[in-house]
């Protein structure tokens, strides 16, 4: 809408009743999309960022494919690559080992914030304290509604990787969805933005499970990285 639009042209152009335009459209402006323009609605600062970080088509996922597949088939569970992009846990790829039971808590193509998923808080600890302070904060004051822990838990839970990553250069657990375990670590670099993730059912994919399946999957994320260094 390159001249901006009202309320009641939005609604009239859409169909949707204007109280439901009217709260999209503030909803839109309280995290920047939309801006205020005078009697009408423009595109914001956000909307621009947006456009700027949309997710990346990588010219090596096939190449990343073939050591996220190996990782997959040795621990039987599914296994994904993520990368950083526009403040979030971006899913780039997954594959799947030969485990019966699947984890379809999270598609390929889908972002979530880094306080979400056991690649995520990978992703946040090579980022500042504040940062990860903030992200913290933030699963505080609105939880995903996927959680199957209390926002002190969660919290607690989050710090407590983020220290596993420090100590050991991974991190996992379980307790955020009912029934799902994870791993998860950094792929090496100078520019540290990729993560490789497992994920399994928990009564599999115990602590144990999790501690033999730690240099394996530090391997592949030395393979990923080796990767992404020849196509950069």
């Amino acid at each position: 809408m390159p001249a901006g639009m009202s309320v009641a042209g939005c609604a009239a152009a859409t169909g949707l009743p204007r109280t439901t335009v009217h709260r999209l459209v503030t909803d839109l402006e309280a995290v920047g999309i939309l801006a205020r323009a005078g009697g009408a609605w423009v595109l914001g600062p956000g909307a621009r960022t947006l456009a700027a970080h949309a997710p990346m088509e990588f010219p090596a996922v096939a190449r990343l494919r073939r050591p996220a597949q190996q990782l997959a088939d040795l621990s039987s569970f599914s296994v994904y690559v993520t990368v950083m992009s526009f403040g979030r846990c971006y899913y780039l790829l997954r594959t799947d080992g030969d485990t019966p039971i699947r984890i379809f808590n999270v598609e390929v193509g889908e972002y979530k914030r880094f306080g979400e998923s056991f690649a995520g808080v990978a992703l946040l600890s090579t980022l500042s304290r504040a940062r990860q302070d903030n992200e913290i904060a933030d699963m505080g004051a609105s939880p995903p509604p996927f959680l199957d822990a209390t926002p002190e838990q969660h919290a607690a839970s989050i710090r407590d990787m983020l220290a596993q990553l420090d100590a050991h250069g991974w991190c996992g657990g379980s307790g955020w969805v009912q029934g799902v375990a994870g791993m998860a670590c950094v792929v090496p670099g100078p520019d540290p933005r990729f993560a490789v993730t497992i994920s399994g059912g928990e009564g599999l994919l115990d602590a144990a499970r999790r501690r033999a399946l730690a240099p394996a999957m530090l391997e592949c994320a030395q393979q990923l990285a080796d990767v992404i260094g020849l196509v950069r």
